[in-house]
């Protein structure tokens, strides 16, 4: 959508140019906005009060619903000149992450870069480990390394 939108700013005529600016000041500018505090509620990784949380399901909610709104979805958008849809990215956003939200009272600690940095971690034990072979000294080690 935004290269569609740059295209769109660098060919249009002037007389269209303000209702692009109007389209970026009144629609982009609040997704935007909205896009900015849903990824401080996703990366968030640690756990929330139920205020937080819901807090931040209302905002992906509210995102959708402004994206359906104001970018005529399943209708073709007067300016970008396409038939737009809800993607499964933002189906996710407005029904999934709620959900787990709710469920587990974080999003972020379930990341992508936490798992990476676990996969990571778990990666250096288990080649240290591998030398060891009597298992009783394997939980040694691994006691070891946690009480430091």
């Amino acid at each position: 959508m935004l290269g569609t939108l740059k295209q769109l700013v660098l060919t249009s005529a002037l007389d269209k140019k303000a209702d692009v600016i109007t389209f970026l000041d009144n629609i982009c500018t609040p997704l935007i906005s909205k896009l900015v505090e849903i990824v401080k509620f996703i990366i968030r990784a640690e756990p929330m009060y139920d205020h937080t949380v819901e807090a931040g399901c209302k905002v992906c909610e509210d995102y959708v619903d402004l994206y359906r709104r104001s970018m005529h979805v399943d209708k073709s958008h007067p300016l970008l000149k396409e038939k737009l849809s809800i993607t499964p990215k933002m189906h996710i956003l407005e029904i999934h992450i709620p959900e787990f939200a709710r469920q587990w009272r974080t999003v972020g600690f379930f990341g992508e870069d936490v798992v990476e940095t676990l996969h990571k971690n778990f990666n250096e034990l288990l080649r240290r480990l591998c030398c060891i072979r009597n298992p009783l000294d394997q939980m040694k080690y691994i006691d070891d390394v946690k009480s430091h």
